[in-house]
């Protein structure tokens, strides 16, 4: 799937992800039920994968797309 997005919509759904991350992290932290604390790990892995695809250039991405 492709999704066009401007620089600044992409500036700013990094500067969401990035603060729901910090929101997690905190709530990792304060957590004393394990099974919460492995699944909020998990939703982190997966939020960083997330941002670290749109943080990528467009330009990397196409060549990416065509290999």
């Amino acid at each position: 799937m492709l999704l066009d997005i401007s620089d600044e919509e992409r500036a700013f759904l990094i500067e969401v992800l990035t603060a729901k991350q910090n929101s997690m992290l905190h709530e990792i932290n304060h957590t004393d039920t394990l099974d919460f604390k492995e699944t909020l790990k998990r939703q982190f892995e997966v939020l960083e994968k997330f941002k670290s695809r749109i943080e990528r250039p467009a330009s990397s991405e196409h060549s990416q797309a065509t290999n």
